[in-house]
């Protein structure tokens, strides 16, 4: 057995993912570059810290009148427009799907020993590039559906712990007792908690159904939830902590990008670097997504081959024990 056929703990998975970036990383970044280079782009130069006089005028004549609130003194209102119903949209539903089902491809093709290839693994993921969106409309619509029932449960939370350490500042207060530095890290331990729930709550809804992509482009399924469900069962928390893991690597790098932006004062220099750094970093979720996929496929097969053999025992009528007379 190779060790792609083994299945990974949580540090062999994210060990096998940075040297398949690594010894792969030209396709990988060319993936990155080829489905979200111009969105970057564009992005950085939308939401670029520049002067009063910047207008996104590259675009048309209307997307220049500037708008008036606080936060968008130097940007236009087309802009925001171009943004919301353009490039969220196109994101969202073409480019993530297609690039993560791409990126799947393409590690099948090293696992099965063969030198990557962008355009045949293009060529596999367009095949459902229907059943693909449909899919991934779906599941924009079930995910936002989540984050506002989870955004309601939070105010009323909020509104709830509010109402509560009010009464006890009162009735501290009026006992003699200085309470507020008991109240305070209460209140900052409860923060952490809380913005740790939410992040567990979509997390387990984003990796229990967000492995659809190879369900319908690899697996051929009309609707990939399902399987994707069945798929992750068991492996929520080694692919949450991997997760976690990756997301304070990059949140660490952009940190590490915002401190080198800050000592360039030629906007178009900041633009390129913040696209190229996500160029960099984006190949990384996608080894780690489509890794886990295998992985978790290789455990599914193994655990319904395990069974299958144990019904097969189950029906000899001597146990599975044959004799030669």
């Amino acid at each position: 057995m190779t060790s792609h056929q083994q299945p990974l703990s949580f540090g062999r998975m994210l060990d096998r993912s940075f040297q398949l970036y690594r010894r792969h990383f030209a396709k990988f970044a060319l993936l990155a570059l080829m489905m979200f280079g111009p969105l970057y782009l564009m992005y950085s130069w939308i939401f670029a810290d520049t002067n009063p006089s910047f207008s996104f005028d590259n675009f048309g004549s209307s997307f220049t009148a500037p708008m008036d609130s606080e936060i968008g003194e130097n940007i236009s209102v087309g802009a925001i427009l171009f943004f919301v119903f353009l490039l969220l949209p196109v994101t969202f539903l073409i480019l993530t799907p297609v690039a993560f089902s791409t990126s799947v491809f393409l590690i099948g093709q090293v696992y099965d020993g063969n030198s990557p290839d962008l355009g045949t693994a293009f060529k596999q993921t367009f095949r459902r590039f229907w059943p693909l969106f449909g899919n991934s409309a779906l599941f924009g619509l079930i995910m936002l559906g989540i984050y506002l029932v989870l955004v309601f449960a939070i105010v009323l939370l909020v509104v709830v712990l509010v109402f509560v350490f009010g009464i006890m500042g009162g009735l501290t207060s009026s006992a003699g007792f200085n309470g507020s530095a008991g109240l305070i890290f209460t209140a900052v331990v409860l923060y952490i908690a809380v913005i740790f729930l939410v992040y567990a709550a979509i997390s387990f809804f984003l990796i229990r159904w967000g492995y659809f992509i190879p369900a319908v482009t690899a697996q051929g399924e009309s609707i990939g939830f399902g399987p994707s469900w069945r798929l992750t069962k068991g492996s929520f928390w080694r692919l949450f902590f991997v997760y976690l893991v990756l997301s304070l690597v990059m949140t660490a790098f952009s940190f590490l990008n915002l401190l080198l932006i800050g000592f360039i004062p030629v906007t178009i220099l900041q633009v390129l670097l913040s696209a190229l750094f996500y160029i960099l970093l984006s190949p990384l979720i996608l080894s780690v997504y489509a890794v886990s996929y295998y992985d978790m496929t290789l455990r599914t097969q193994g655990k319904d081959l395990e069974s299958m053999l144990t019904r097969m025992r189950e029906a000899e009528p001597d146990g599975g024990v044959r004799t030669v007379e």
